[in-house]
């Protein structure tokens, strides 16, 4: 089921996988900030713990990855937090699994072989589905990116023909200037025969 999730999905961008999405990534840092493993909690509750964390990361993946793959800003930008939430259980899990509990003095115990093989066995998937999900943040930077320069281009080619027409109305003005002083010349010079 997990292993489902981890399917590859091409990138937009010829850069380095998170190049695109890495100050985006590392604004959420502190949502999946997790504590060092203390020793005076059960490792049960650990365990009770990843296993929530890894549901709430598979709903939030099966329900971002339902959809067609996004390829305009109004799209990308609605799924904006539901990509960030994502990111976020998959990173909080991972870090579970590699970082904390494997320090807990009970790890290695019999007791919990069960638990430690599944873990294990989710590991390798799991950062595939983080990768997977860093690539759908690349290529929504990599949209928003491109909806930016559009609209800058659009802004740029606005600017250009305004100062177009103020430039035809100018000359306008000029010639409609030098033609009523020509008109006023001209009567002047009538009157003066």
């Amino acid at each position: 089921m997990i292993e489902n999730m981890a399917a590859s999905s091409s990138s937009s961008s010829s850069r380095p996988l998170g190049q695109l999405s890495a100050e985006r990534r590392e604004r959420l840092k502190e949502h999946y900030k997790v504590n060092d493993v203390m020793n005076s909690v059960a490792l049960e509750k650990y365990y009770k713990y990843v296993d929530l964390t890894l549901e709430k990361a598979m709903e939030k993946h099966e329900k971002l990855f339902a959809v067609d793959h996004v390829q305009d800003w109004p799209s990308a930008r609605a799924r904006w937090n539901d990509v960030d939430e994502c990111y976020c259980f998959w990173k909080r899990y991972t870090q579970l699994i590699v970082n904390v509990i494997p320090k807990h003095n009970y790890f290695n115990s019999p007791r919990y072989a069960q638990q430690r093989i599944k873990m294990e066995a989710t590991t390798a998937p799991c950062l595939a589905a983080v990768e997977k999900v860093v690539k759908t943040m690349d290529s929504d930077c990599a949209i928003r990116e491109a909806e930016r320069e559009r609209q800058l281009a659009e802004l740029k080619r606005r600017e250009a023909e305004r100062k177009r027409l103020e430039a035809e109305r100018l000359a306008a003005e000029e010639k409609e200037r030098l033609r009523r002083e020509a008109a006023a010349r001209a009567v002047m010079a009538a009157k003066a025969e």
